[in-house]
């Protein structure tokens, strides 16, 4: 088993040593490797320490990518083949079923895939995404007692096309700042942060519309610094890495972003659309 392991693993060390011109002919080939490699821990976790060698030479690998001039965007094509079953075995001319398997949990278990993750779950989610907000909130299940009260549609789409509005404007200020991530974030928590402050400290009992107004506006700046933090430099990295070869179709799929119900959801529970 060792071995094998160690066999595996300089193979893939080998195509690492090509030049990066020759690696796009042979991403296939690499990742068999690690399918290969991968197959020792999965088929036999009872082997401790092989199983856990296996593994390690797989993050090994995968972080000599990610340390080449071409590593990022190599790293993304190469996990989206894994993640769409076209690296291992061939068995009457396609991915064995069980290689598939293994492919895709190697695309689940590396955080070098974070951002190939991203993609597919945007793409898995992107029906719930593409659902109009008007629609989302129809389908909201209120008490009957709370109806008349508690849960106004119009005043939720309201306070969502604002937050909408908001959001998308701190993502196009980040793109055309031209200033490094860091400095971005710092400024956009400190306007969120001004705009806590604004309606702090109060109950909720005492807030005007004027008040509830600025929870759309402080909800899009923590969105919106969590999409810039989580994802903005695979964002930037990817997008431009690609430009000139037309890889990636949609660059806003590497951006994880709330979802409408999610933002519905917190305006709802913070009371947004209550009367009063």
């Amino acid at each position: 088993l060792r071995t094998k392991v160690n066999q595996h693993d300089r193979a893939a060390r080998d195509f690492l040593q090509s030049s990066t011109d020759e690696w796009d002919s042979n991403i296939k080939e690499f990742g068999r490797e690690l399918v290969l490699l991968a197959r020792i821990y999965d088929y036999l976790p009872e082997f401790a320490s092989v199983a856990s060698s296996a593994k390690v030479k797989i993050d090994i690998l995968l972080d000599c990518c990610q340390g080449s001039s071409e590593g990022i965007l190599f790293l993304f094509k190469l996990g989206m083949l894994l993640e769409n079953g076209q690296c291992g075995d061939l068995v009457d001319g396609a991915v064995s079923s069980e290689d598939q398997r293994i492919a895709k949990q190697i695309v689940m278990d590396y955080r070098q895939f974070s951002e190939v993750r991203t993609v597919v779950w945007n793409q898995q989610t992107a029906w719930v995404a593409r659902k109009d907000p008007s629609e989302i909130i129809s389908e909201f299940k209120v008490q009957p007692d709370e109806a008349s009260v508690s849960f106004v549609p119009g005043t939720l789409r309201h306070g969502y096309d604002l937050y909408k509005e908001a959001y998308q404007a701190h993502l196009d200020a980040w793109q055309e700042a031209g200033m490094d991530d860091e400095a971005f974030l710092s400024s956009l928590a400190g306007e969120a942060i001004r705009s806590a402050a604004s309606v702090a400290p109060a109950s909720s009992e005492h807030w005007d519309q004027q008040c509830k107004d600025q929870l759309p506006q402080i909800l899009a700046s923590v969105s919106a610094y969590f999409t810039i933090s989580k994802s903005g430099k695979a964002f930037k990295e990817l997008a431009r890495a690609g430009e000139d070869e037309e890889r990636i179709a949609d660059p806003n799929q590497l951006l994880k972003q709330p979802h409408a119900v999610q933002i519905l959801a917190c305006l709802r529970m913070l009371g947004y659309d209550s009367i009063g």
